[in-house]
């Protein structure tokens, strides 16, 4: 009974308090920051003013929010400060602009805080009290800075021009309001200090306490410095003409977002706000009024509306367009430049002066534009991953969905996992359907963690709905099947060759090219997929790899024994080593080294079997040197069998762990010695009836070796007996021995 009723209290537990903390995201858009709480199910919420922003409270019980990833993507001009009341459970919001709250349900479970710039909306509740008291309009705020605390304690501050001003005198007394310091030596005079340069001497020492501070000023002594031509001494200084790179006037520590890895500036994100090129209005409303006046008098192009033109096409993602704009209107605005590179990465295009190349390390968004600039990113390269994630976050969902596979792309190639994911929440985030992009954002992923059969499960999905992106999903599927050395149905290969039509000319034409050679490989047709390609295309090594792994043998002869005037295509090295094993294997010791030439680290017991195969057992044994494994030793065996000496060839096979070659290499020696005293019981029997005189050492029949040939009497009929009687059993026992010994015809004398 007692045990029922522990588990009803237990039961009558709140469950929301067993729940996990609610995740809280953000994101930065054009005119507004975007706060996500995702609640896992339907709450009851209420959004009012405080203060100093905003508070949401639910109806429930008080839950814990999980705030760590607030500001990993946002700044803190909107969006000041977010924590939980310690006593109500309301989330405090707190706001350092003159906005408003734009609270909505996304969907059950998951509630909206948009923070937008401006006044809010007349009679808005959400500026009321949770009480429904009024409050004031929120107001911009500066971002508060560390003051220096009172000294509480009055020690004298340290005077730092005494030592300058100070001069000796042969006579007089200190004259100074600074004379009762104990410092000044006696007879020393100071001058008085001008009142008007006190604020001058104010400013010196504020300035330089904030250089020393930022690290750009060193406050040490000043070092004395002689000069030879007329002895007198002087501090050392510096003199500097021009600006220095990195200092500003402004208070606080400086900010060097605007510099690249190489110092080079940044481009400032006014410049790359792709959201504000456009507007929520019908898109053929938006480009009637982008393209209304853009020609006037004399034929000639109007800077602004060409600007605002320019934009809006890449606004939509129409990069080719933006592109013809520039050229038809030649402009000498200075964004020219800026927006053309844009114009190239929207289409997936190579840039031919690409601007934002190197500023990858800059806090803007030139991040973003620098990662997809490099088609083949590196490790160690500079790369401001934060500025990258809140330029993508900024962008139009559109230009998300259409951006972010290829940006996560990148990521994966550098083994980042986590932004990649990030670049997938960022869809995911967005109003309406995700479409396929997410589901191959999340193949990508499933390859790159080595899970290829999860992605083809999803690609699958994919390719069942005609409305998603069969044509990616085609390319993915061929990636997922081939990565792991997998074959391809023939429906797929016809699938490609249908599509490669349409994409011809295209950006994308090279990607479907690689993956239907890709495909007719793997589905067996290495001829087809070999003449797809020209020999330096980087799919054929690809093509080679599959070739050695699930190539057939005679489509593997046709291909990898190449006339000698041909060189070795360029392969990996074990593409190379496995095409020479299987080569080796059929037989072909010379072609086989061929795709093993110098500089691949080769095993040696490949080239020794290959030297064995060219009959060149002293090659094998100079391959096998440094090599005591078992396959060495058996290889080495062979090569002192080949030598014939098969006394050496016994000790290797007894090293290898191999007696029974290593006696049947004992016999082969004509030890029958060690035969008949060591040997296993059916050489010994058959040793035992070898004459005494092939032993080579004549001794009595009572030393037991030959002992089983009879004294035979005098007399041709008992002599005759005697011999025959011992052939047969002579007979007798190497018939026992051949029985036990696989092809023994081959080993006895």
């Amino acid at each position: 009974m007692t045990r029922w009723l522990c588990m009803l209290a237990f039961a009558c537990l709140p469950m929301i308090a067993l729940s996990a903390p609610v995740a809280v995201t953000s994101g930065e858009h054009a005119g507004f920051t975007r706060i996500v709480l995702d609640f896992g199910k339907p709450v009851d919420w209420k959004l009012g003013r405080t203060s100093s922003g905003y508070e949401l409270r639910l109806e429930q019980e008080s839950i814990g929010y999980d705030l760590s990833a607030v500001f990993d993507l946002i700044r803190k001009d909107r969006l000041a400060a977010i924590w939980a009341d310690p006593e109500t459970g309301a989330l405090q919001i707190g706001v350092a602009c003159a906005c408003h709250a734009i609270p909505f349900e996304f969907r059950p479970g998951i509630v909206v805080i948009d923070l937008k710039d401006g006044a809010p909306p007349a009679g808005s509740s959400f500026e009321q009290t949770l009480l429904g008291t009024q409050t004031s309009v929120l107001a911009a705020r500066a971002t508060p800075r560390p003051r220096s605390r009172p000294n509480s304690e009055a020690v004298p501050a340290y005077d730092w021009t005494a030592a300058a001003l100070l001069t000796y005198r042969k006579s007089g007394t200190v004259q100074s309001p600074v004379s009762n310091r104990s410092d000044i030596p006696e007879g020393a005079v100071i001058d008085r200090l001008d009142p008007d340069t006190q604020v001058l001497r104010d400013t010196l020492l504020r300035q330089l306490s904030r250089g020393a501070a930022q690290g750009v000023v060193d406050l040490v002594m000043p070092q004395k410095e002689t000069t030879p031509s007329n002895g007198k001494t002087f501090p050392g200084a510096q003199v500097r003409i021009g600006e220095l790179t990195g200092l500003t006037e402004e208070t606080g520590p400086p900010e060097h977002g605007d510099l690249a890895a190489d110092g080079r500036a940044c481009i400032g994100a006014e410049l790359l706000d792709l959201a504000a090129w456009g507007t929520d209005l019908p898109v053929s409303a938006q480009m009637a009024d982008a393209m209304t006046g853009l020609v006037g008098e004399f034929d000639r192009p109007d800077s602004d509306i060409l600007k605002r033109a320019v934009q809006f096409n890449l606004y939509l993602g129409f990069g080719a367009e933006a592109r013809q704009l520039l050229r038809a209107f030649p402009s000498e605005l200075p964004e020219t430049a800026i927006w053309r590179s844009l114009a190239y990465l929207l289409d997936d295009e190579p840039d031919p002066a690409p601007v934002f190349e190197g500023l990858g390390a800059c806090d803007t968004p030139s991040a973003l534009w620098a990662v997809l600039t490099d088609p083949a990113p590196t490790n160690g390269a500079p790369l401001n991953t934060a500025a990258t994630l809140r330029a993508f976050s900024a962008l139009p969902v559109h230009l998300r969905r259409h951006l972010g596979l290829r940006l996560a792309d990148r990521f994966l190639a550098l083994d980042d996992t986590e932004t990649a994911r990030a670049i997938r929440d960022a869809i995911l985030r967005a109003p309406g359907a995700s479409g396929s992009e997410v589901a191959l954002l999340q193949v990508s992923m499933d390859l790159k963690s080595g899970d290829p059969l999860a992605a083809e499960a999803k690609l699958r999905e994919i390719l069942a709905d005609p409305a998603q992106n069969a044509g990616e999903a085609l390319i993915a599927l061929v990636e997922a099947r081939t990565a792991p050395l997998l074959p391809v149905d023939a429906d797929l290969v016809g699938a490609l060759e249908a599509m490669i039509s349409e994409q011809s000319g295209q950006s994308a034409e090279p990607r479907y090219r690689r993956a239907l050679a890709l495909a007719q490989a793997a589905s067996g047709n290495f001829d087809a997929a070999f003449a797809s390609l020209d020999r330096s295309d980087e799919t054929v090594p690809d093509i080679w790899r599959l070739l050695g792994a699930i190539g057939q043998d005679d489509v593997l002869l046709t291909h990898a024994i190449l006339p000698e005037e041909t060189s070795v295509p360029a392969t990996d090295e074990g593409t190379a080593i496995q095409l020479a094993n299987r080569l080796l294997n059929l037989g072909f010791p010379d072609q086989a080294l061929r795709w093993v030439s110098p500089g691949v680290s080769v095993d040696p017991v490949l080239l020794a079997q290959a030297a064995l195969q060219r009959q060149d057992p002293a090659a094998a044994l100079g391959a096998l040197q440094d090599r005591e494994d078992v396959d060495a030793l058996v290889l080495r065996a062979q090569a002192y069998r080949m030598l014939g000496d098969e006394s050496s060839a016994a000790k290797a096979y007894s090293q290898a762990g191999d007696p029974e070659a290593m006696w049947q290499s004992v016999s082969r020696a004509g030890d029958w010695r060690k035969l008949s005293q060591d040997g296993p019981d059916l050489w010994q029997a058959a040793a035992e009836k070898v004459p005494v005189t092939l032993i080579g050492d004549v001794k009595p029949p009572e030393s037991g070796l030959g002992s089983a040939i009879p004294v035979i009497a005098d007399g041709p009929i008992s002599r005759g007996y005697a011999l025959a009687e011992n052939s047969a059993q002579t007979r007798e026992a190497v018939a026992l021995l051949l029985a036990s010994i696989p092809n023994s015809q081959s080993f006895l004398p």
